[in-house]
């Protein structure tokens, strides 16, 4: 099964493949000489645990949403994704730190929209998604966090924290994918 799954992911123009390609192209110019190398067509970037970063083409006019997309990590993440290409929808409670962002993007001329509202709330993702246009979404990002036993909504520490607190970061990481789903 793997060796199935490795050939597949060899004639698909996937990620993966096109890695495969690669380090096969290598062996041959390597075997060669280097006389028949030439440059990838993608870019296998540096190693950083064991992992290669390679080009994202694949994302390109993907429409992507992330929940907690205004946050430090979700705005990292989305302008990184509407620089491949992708349409990003940053999700995020507050109208000005939203709408800061997209803003933003816009103005370097990237492929943002804003979707404020509480993904805790059934109500409002439900208002949000019935207002959606017919695209469907790609790749769905769930960011958003609310700390849980790391202080939570109520601070402190791991030993003072509620177990409310428990209760909502549950809500809030695993309850509303599904909702988002």
């Amino acid at each position: 099964r793997i060796a199935k799954s490795i050939m597949d992911d060899y004639k698909n123009d996937t990620c993966v493949g096109k890695y495969y390609k690669e380090i096969h192209k290598r062996r041959i110019a390597k075997k060669n000489k280097g006389k028949e190398y030439e440059d990838p067509p993608f870019s296998p970037g540096t190693s950083y645990g064991g992992l290669f970063h390679m080009d994202y083409a694949g994302l390109k006019n993907k429409v992507i949403f992330i929940s907690g997309g205004s946050g430090y990590l979700g705005s990292y993440m989305v302008r990184f994704l509407a620089e491949q290409g992708a349409k990003v929808y940053v999700n995020g409670r507050s109208n000005k730190t939203v709408y800061l962002l997209v803003n933003k993007l816009l103005e370097d001329g990237l492929d943002a929209s804003a979707a404020v509202f509480d993904i805790t709330s059934e109500k409002e993702t439900q208002h949000f998604f019935s207002g959606f246009d017919s695209e469907t979404i790609d790749v769905l990002i769930n960011n958003a966090h609310s700390g849980g036993g790391s202080g939570g909504v109520s601070g402190g520490t791991i030993s003072t924290v509620m177990s409310e607190d428990y209760i909502h970061s549950y809500d809030v990481s695993v309850v509303s994918s599904h909702r988002l789903v």
